[in-house]
């Protein structure tokens, strides 16, 4: 054969989607932030995140072009075009060489196409609710594919998988992963989790309430096996700081959701003794190891990094791990000889776009998350306010989270965190629009009851 008939539904399957992002391009923001989470499955993730997200784009210029959409620019939005031209001119000047400048392009289109483009094109409260569903239950369906594996070892061998390496010795060694790496899912549970906790606390039937509790008991269990400590502590401060922004209602829900755990907690030493489990406490032990061992490390690490950018002139020395790594290799020693990122979100962003363009992404999130505050003091809304306190509690997470980690190294986590970013504006943009409607409504229907009050008299 030419090519392996298998392909041939593939290719059928793609030019259809071809055409309907190009008569749609809002389905192709939804489809994308569906296949993000799954796009490790497959061999070519990069390529696919890609083809996905550029061909949305031009498909909304094209309509851009013929008055079929609008193009609304906000000030985050402003501030992130800046960010993006501080990446392509810090690939620019690179040991990397041409390879990182097409990461850059690479890098910036999946910004775009994650914050710009969600933020004009998805403008219906359905369609931002849709969006924010699918990245819940995305995750909910990795967390209880990886509690499945982890008792039944059933979900293939040539899938690629992580585990928490602190506890994978505990467990069968034929146990497989759930994503490309602990910090990938563990980012991803970040980003989620808020979404589960807002759809907790609208809930008002009992079936549905006790299915969302389940799955917030199976997920923080696949992010406590799956995952890493600090994603555990990430969590921790998610919940306490969505708890802070929402309102008193959500103490009880946070107290209702501690139910299940506490019962977990009683009932494993007893399940753990029949399965031949580990102890509750080797557990946790092990789970939530506070290792400073590699603390100095990870200085030095920052502060070579921070040196390594300062002789670049502040300007940055690329994006990519073969930036990094030809620009880094002057200072590093035995253990660092192979260190392909800097371990943590804000060296990475001095990285790729030095002192201008960490200046720029500072002043994007401060300007989004100001905006998303002011609106959800305010608002009256509840479906708006309360995705917007999910939305910014899960930004600002990953933004802590991302001290320890290099949130940005998986492409599929760049492009969910942006579309997170662009879904809050959107919320923030059309809850305003939406109460400053109500208010026109309510002035003219008083005005018409003075009226009538006037001529009765």
């Amino acid at each position: 054969y030419f090519f392996h008939p298998f392909y041939l539904p593939l290719i059928f399957a793609s030019v259809i989607m071809v055409c309907l992002i190009s008569s749609n391009p809002e389905t192709g923001v939804v489809v994308t932030v569906m296949s993000v989470p799954f796009l490790q499955y497959t061999a070519y993730s990069k390529i696919i995140l890609f083809a996905l997200v550029a061909t949305t784009v031009l498909s909304y210029f094209s309509k851009v072009v013929r008055r079929r959409r609008t193009v609304d620019f906000s000030s985050e939005g402003v501030m992130l075009l800046l960010f993006s031209g501080f990446i392509i001119v810090g690939s620019m000047y690179t040991p990397g060489g041409w390879t990182a400048f097409f990461d850059s392009i690479y890098t910036v289109v999946i910004i775009f196409g994650g914050f710009f483009i969600t933020y004009n094109l998805i403008r219906s409260e359905k369609g931002m609710r849709a969006c924010t569903k699918i990245i819940m239950i995305s995750f909910v369906c990795m967390a209880f594919a990886g509690i499945w594996n982890l008792f039944y070892n059933g979900i293939g061998e040539g899938v690629v998988y992580s585990i928490n390496e602190n506890i994978r010795p505990m467990f069968s060694s034929n146990i497989i992963y759930i994503a490309d790496s602990a910090s990938v899912f563990g980012t991803l549970a970040v980003l989620a989790f808020p979404l589960l906790f807002v759809s907790l606390t609208r809930q008002d039937q009992v079936k549905k309430l006790i299915a969302l509790l389940i799955a917030i008991v199976f997920s923080a269990a696949a992010v406590f096996i799956y995952g890493t400590y600090e994603a555990v502590i990430a969590i921790a401060i998610e919940l306490l700081l969505f708890w802070i922004l929402f309102d008193h209602r959500s103490l009880t829900v946070i107290l209702i959701a501690l139910i299940p755990i506490a019962l977990f907690l009683l009932i494993y030493p007893a399940v753990s003794v029949q399965l031949d489990l580990p102890e509750l406490s080797e557990l946790i032990g092990r789970v939530l190891p506070l290792n400073f061992e590699n603390s100095s490390l990870h200085g030095e690490i920052a502060e070579n990094t921070l040196t390594m950018v300062k002789e670049s002139g502040y300007i940055g020395i690329g994006v990519g791990d073969h930036a990094f790594e030809q620009a880094y290799a002057p200072y590093a020693d035995a253990m660092t000889s192979n260190l392909m990122e800097p371990g943590s979100l804000w060296l990475q962003i001095l990285c790729w776009s030095g002192i201008g363009g960490l200046i720029m992404f500072a002043a994007f999130v401060l300007i989004l998350l100001k905006n998303g505050i002011g609106y959800v003091i305010v608002s009256r809304n509840k479906v708006f306010r309360g995705e917007s306190v999910a939305l910014i509690s899960a930004i600002i997470t990953a933004l802590i989270f991302g001290m320890v980690n290099s949130l940005w190294s998986d492409d599929r986590m760049l492009y969910l965190f942006f579309v997170c970013c662009g879904l809050l504006a959107g919320y923030v943009r059309e809850g305003r629009e939406l109460e400053k409607r109500n208010a026109a409504v309510f002035a003219s229907e008083s005005d018409n009851a003075d009226v009538e009050l006037r001529f009765y008299n």
